[in-house]
C-alpha cells in the first residue's frame, strides 16, 4: 500500500491530528443508461455486492468528450451522497434515477454544448470522501486516491 500526506507548513509548529485510511467498498458498479432529460441528468444503474458485509458508499461520476475517461481524466464530475447495503443476495437495480443536484447546468454547463457526445464512468467510493471540506480553505492537501473499482464507459449525446 501507498500512502502520501502532504501540507503546507503555516507555523513554526504544524501537527497532523488525524489521519484515515479508508477502505474501498466491495461493490461493482454497472451504468445501463444515462441520458439528458429536461434538464435533469437521467442514470440507469446497477450495483452489485461483492461481499456479505454491510457498507457505506459514495457513487462518484467522471464526465469527458474522450472514450478513456477516468478518475484522472475528465472534465466534469459530479458525487452523489450515500447508499447502502450488503448482501450479495439483493443487487440495487435502478431503472431511472434522477436527482435535483444532477442537473445539466450544475454538471455540464460550459465545459459540454448540445450535439457533443459525452463519455460517463462511474467509481463506488468510502462515503468519507463526500464529507471533505473544500480543499482551498485547508493547510493540507488532499492527495487524489486511487480507485479501483471503475464501471463500464457509457456514451451519450447531449441534445
Amino acid at each position: 500500500m501507498e500512502v502520501t500526506i502532504r501540507f503546507l507548513h503555516t507555523s513554526e509548529l504544524d501537527t497532523l491530528s488525524n489521519v484515515y485510511l479508508l477502505e474501498y467498498p466491495k461493490v461493482k458498479l454497472t451504468i445501463n443508461d444515462f441520458y439528458e432529460d429536461n434538464g435533469l441528468l437521467v442514470s440507469a444503474y446497477r450495483i452489485d455486492y461483492l461481499q456479505d458485509d454491510w457498507q457505506f458508499y459514495t457513487r462518484e461520476l467522471f464526465f469527458s468528450k474522450s472514450p478513456n475517461v477516468s478518475y484522472q481524466n475528465y472534465s466534469a464530475k459530479w458525487i452523489q451522497g450515500g447508499y447502502h447495503g450488503g448482501t450479495s443476495d439483493f443487487p440495487i437495480i435502478v431503472h431511472r434515477s434522477e436527482s435535483s443536484t444532477l442537473t445539466t447546468d450544475k454538471v455540464l454547463k460550459g465545459v459540454f454544448s448540445s450535439g457533443d457526445i459525452i463519455y460517463v464512468i462511474g467509481y463506488c467510493s468510502n462515503s468519507t470522501f463526500i464529507s471533505l471540506p473544500d480543499e482551498n480553505s485547508l493547510n493540507y492537501e488532499v492527495v487524489s486516491h486511487r480507485k479501483e473499482n471503475a464501471s463500464n464507459v457509457f456514451s451519450f449525446k447531449l441534445p
